[in-house]
């Protein structure tokens, strides 16, 4: 079973939902419409003769609500039909930032779906879609399903205006404090991946599109159906606005960033759930500009390429999901900079090389997810300075070696499966006490000898890249030691000039580490640029780069 088969069986345990806002560049956009919340609204006389009889609907458009408040009875509309007793399709914001979505046929029958609290928020563009499929009725927001209920029955009534920027309840007119974008009409149910892929389209009439009003006229009191049905609206107070929810064809500017094909605003982008969107091509580098972000989930995508060493620059990052995205290559170090993480989920992908040690940085971290991938090497014993982790999968790799007592200090249910498993790598043993019953299938074929690694005697000599690096003024440079020794490390400039001599002497072995303030011999500071640091013990001799800022 390939890994895209087993995906799919597991997908629906990983769904998260998330609000943002976004500015794609790929449709021409630019116009929108104002509405000042006081009786501005734009009408399509007889609109629901284009659905009538239909057996399944969608409505679909962006939105801009500014209401703070829009509890009863100042409710806001968005957009569709509204007569109370056999013709009701719209959206509607309700009180708690909730979104309301209903289907009214013939009989007074009813179905209603009210989204949770807080869907939405004031002055942001949302994509909002309400689609029936002749047995349910779904509500979607940014193009992922936000709610749906059962529904059945079709509307006949072919008089029932439709409206933008309003809706009558009976004696109350519910009007719009924002708004409104390319709204669409359809006498079929558009799929959730369909709705994502006409999000940011210019409509040129497609199978089943009945209506579109992408207000880009920017003058006048007429809202010409784009679509080519000539189902004309006419503008009732509402201005022309230039602020739009996507620019189109276009570059971002100077305050944004464009990841696939889309506008992120540096200042304000806290939040980006870009999951289970079909993205492609490796993850650009520019993300790393988004230093705002708290947020970032690319789970569920068809990425190429390995994670950018830019990600290590969103250091007010808290949440950080690459599950199933297809990412590949070697598992940065830059990411021991994140030291707001508590969710670090890169399972199920195609990454190779080592656990890097920096992640024992990540003090915060309470779910590590590194499991079914092609990690090799070993467990650094780093892993247990994260005192905070509840979660860790290690499991599914090529992991070698002997696991680290180290990690025996961590506070884990090593019995529960979802909460530790490190099965099925190529672990050593004997095992640590706290996993020894927990270890899980090893293959243990290339296996020569019996040892635990700990923090005092490692297996062999080993010099590990500084860090943080670049760095200014200080960085770290960690190196192992698996008997006592003789120990020089000695800092050189390009030249091979002697900059300074950080260890001279005699050491017990164990795992070490020594930190550089960039200064000389002399104790001045020493000038930017690329630096060289050897460590010479006995047999051993290995020299590493690191790069000084100022």
């Amino acid at each position: 079973m390939g890994r895209f088969q087993l995906g799919m069986e597991i997908r629906f345990f990983y769904i998260t939902f998330i609000i943002l806002s976004i500015y794609p560049v790929e449709a021409q956009n630019s116009y929108s419409l104002n509405f000042d919340g006081e009786a501005d609204y734009v009408e399509v006389p007889y609109g629901s003769a284009m659905i009538a009889n239909a057996g399944q609907i969608t409505l679909s458009g962006w939105v801009y609500p500014r209401n703070t408040n829009s509890g009863w009875p100042d409710f806001d509309a968005f957009f569709g039909f509204r007569n109370e007793s056999d013709a009701d399709f719209y959206l509607l914001q309700l009180d708690n930032y909730k979104v309301e979505g209903r289907l009214r046929v013939p009989g007074n029958v009813a179905y209603t779906v009210v989204t949770a609290a807080e869907s939405i928020s004031p002055d942001t563009w949302y994509h909002l879609a309400l689609t029936y499929d002749g047995a349910n009725l779904f509500v979607y927001i940014n193009g992922i399903e936000a709610g749906s209920t059962e529904a059945s029955g079709q509307i006949i009534n072919e008089n029932v205006s439709l409206t933008i920027g309003r809706l009558v309840f009976q004696t109350t007119n519910f009007d719009l404090d924002g708004q409104a974008d390319e709204v669409s009409l359809w006498n079929i149910a558009l799929t959730e991946q369909q709705i994502q892929d006409y999000m940011y389209a210019d409509l040129t009439g497609e199978a089943g599109l009945v209506g579109y009003w992408n207000f880009n006229e920017g003058a006048g009191d007429i809202a010409n159906d784009a679509g080519g049905n000539d189902n004309d609206g006419l503008i009732n107070g509402a201005a022309w606005s230039t602020d739009i929810p996507f620019t189109g064809g276009g570059q971002c500017d100077s305050s944004e960033v464009e990841l696939w094909n889309q506008c992120y605003s540096i200042e304000n982008t806290t939040e980006l759930d870009l999951s289970n969107r079909g993205l492609t091509g490796e993850i650009p580098p520019e993300i790393g500009n988004l230093t705002n972000l708290t947020y970032l989930n690319l789970q569920w995508n068809d990425l190429t390429g390995s994670i950018p060493i830019e990600i290590g620059s969103l250091t007010n990052l808290a949440w950080l999901s690459l599950y199933f995205s297809g990412v590949t290559g070697l598992i940065p170090a830059a990411i021991g900079n994140l030291a707001n993480l508590t969710h670090l989920d890169l399972q199920w992908n195609g990454l190779t090389g080592s656990i890097p040690p920096e992640i024992g940085n990540l003090a915060n971290l309470i779910h590590l997810g590194l499991g079914t991938n092609e990690l090799t090497g070993s467990i650094p014993p780093e892993l247990g300075n994260l005192t905070n982790l509840t979660s860790l999968r290690l499991n599914s790799n090529s992991l070698t070696g002997a696991i680290p007592e180290s990690i025996c200090g961590l506070d884990l249910n090593w019995s529960s499966s979802s909460d530790f498993n490190i099965s099925n790598n190529q672990l050593c043993p004997p095992y640590p006490s706290c996993v020894e019953n927990y270890a899980g299938e090893q293959d243990t074929d290339n296996c020569t000898q019996a040892a635990i690694a700990n923090e005092t005697f490692p297996i062999t000599y080993s010099l590990y890249n500084a860090y943080p690096n670049p760095f200014n003024p200080f960085t770290t440079l960690r190196y192992d030691l698996p008997e006592d020794a003789m120990v020089n490390i000695t800092i050189y400039d390009m030249m091979g000039r002697n900059v300074k001599t950080m260890v001279n002497s005699q050491q017990n072995a164990g795992f070490k580490s020594i930190q550089w303030d960039a200064t000389n011999d002399a104790g001045a500071p020493v000038s930017a640029g690329l630096y060289l640091y050897t460590i010479e013990s006995k047999q051993f001799r290995q020299t590493k780069k690191m790069v000084l800022l100022k």
